[in-house]
């Protein structure tokens, strides 16, 4: 609770088996000094209780004495709102952190969160790709000035050089650096299970992803992003199950409907996939992209002709909706529209969109994967054939 510039935090520890209280603390700070207080609380939790560690608390770097109290709470909000990833919350994100840093230049976290808001905001391609992730780079690095130790901004850093920089030794040494500075930093797992996604190494990908949604099992997008690994991996079924509860924790996201409709789809529910069309059709933001998942679900029904009407509405609409473009490739591939389908790739990739780092993995493609300008496609990606290109397999920390 927050009384003026005063927190007050209870802490407790309890056997809910024998309905118990096995330890209980009561703490009155300041909020300048939360902080502290986490490490406090932290380390008296873990001296009376001996519990085995895998680390010593973090410090906070040299000279930072206190964090300011409006910035920290402006902070908060920018959290919130970069975990929710539509277009209007990823925007409310960046706000937030920018006034968090006006308020206080040195609230690391808050450069962080700047960063992952402006690495998702540059995937979904609401920005241009070669606006936000600079951006996003640079807020992450301004963390890493502040704060070496910080895990977000490492996880960010990650995300840049997979979406954007294609630079995969340095995203997945940035993404196991911030799994050892802290476990339990949800983000961390993610963006390592995008390195092995992009690897094919689905196994792998899904266990990371579960560790993530294990730490922040309410987290619509950390559940919707195992949902995707496992329609990746051509688990359907799973897939199915896995983003239903993710539905089920915020129906509004639309990318989680599509996503749905795609596995079912695969899976040979036509019926369910078009419902889901429909749902996502009803979504602030669902079309004009739910016409191009209706007529990709039309093609592998076998209604070819219905498919061809909806791809010239769909062209029609393209502009210079990245997004778009990347659902009307998969669109052109079910209808063996090769010619079609690699122009349209070969301008995401000029635009570096963000999605093209799944092009090797993504189940829509499938019709592509024996011509040879899809190779040429992923040489420029700097992605070898799937036998050669691997993460390492040295062992992560648990």
């Amino acid at each position: 609770m927050q009384r003026g510039d005063n927190l007050v935090v209870g802490a407790e520890l309890l056997d809910v088996a024998k309905m118990s209280q096995l330890w209980g603390a009561r703490y009155t700070r300041k909020v300048a000094d939360i902080l502290e207080l986490q490490e406090e609380i932290a380390s008296e939790i873990s001296g009376k209780l001996r519990l085995q560690l895998t680390g010593k608390p973090r410090k906070q770097p040299a000279g930072k004495a206190a964090v300011n109290k409006d910035a920290y709470q402006l902070y908060l909000k920018a959290l919130y709102f970069s975990n929710r990833w539509s277009p209007q919350d990823l925007q409310k994100a960046v706000e937030y952190s920018r006034q968090a840093i006006e308020h206080d230049p040195t609230l690391a976290p808050a450069h962080a969160v700047m960063a992952t808001s402006y690495a998702m905001l540059g995937f979904y391609g609401y920005l241009p790709p070669r606006e936000a992730f600079p951006k996003a780079k640079a807020a992450a690095q301004g963390a890493l000035g502040i704060d070496e130790g910080l895990a977000e901004a490492h996880a960010a850093l990650s995300l840049t050089y997979t979406m954007y920089e294609w630079d995969w030794p340095a995203s997945e040494r940035e993404a196991r650096r911030a799994i050892q500075l802290n476990a339990d930093q949800p983000l961390s797992h993610t963006t390592y299970s995008v390195c092995l996604v992009v690897a094919g190494r689905f196994d792998e990908a899904v266990a990371a992803q579960k560790r993530a949604v294990e730490l922040d099992p309410l987290s619509p997008s950390l559940n919707l992003v195992l949902g995707a690994w496992l329609f990746f991996a051509r688990h359907y079924g799973q897939a199915i199950d896995q983003l239903r509860k993710t539905i089920e924790l915020d129906p509004a996201i639309v990318r989680n409907h599509e996503l749905l409709a795609l596995a079912y789809a695969h899976a040979g529910s036509f019926d369910s996939a078009m419902a889901e069309c429909q749902v996502m059709s009803s979504l602030p933001g669902g079309e004009p992209g739910s016409r191009a998942l209706l007529g990709y679900v039309h093609a592998l029904a076998g209604k070819t002709g219905e498919t061809r009407k909806i791809l010239q509405e769909v062209m029609a609409a393209l502009g210079e909706d990245l997004l778009l473009t990347w659902r009307t490739v998969y669109l052109c591939a079910a209808l063996h529209e090769l010619d079609q389908a690699f122009e349209l790739l070969d301008k995401l990739c000029a635009e570096r969109f963000a999605f093209f780092i799944y092009l090797k993995v993504y189940p829509t493609l499938d019709n592509l994967r024996s011509d040879p300008r899809y190779g040429e496609l992923l040489r420029r990606v700097g992605l070898p054939p799937q036998e050669k290109f691997q993460v390492s397999s040295h062992a992560m920390p648990a």
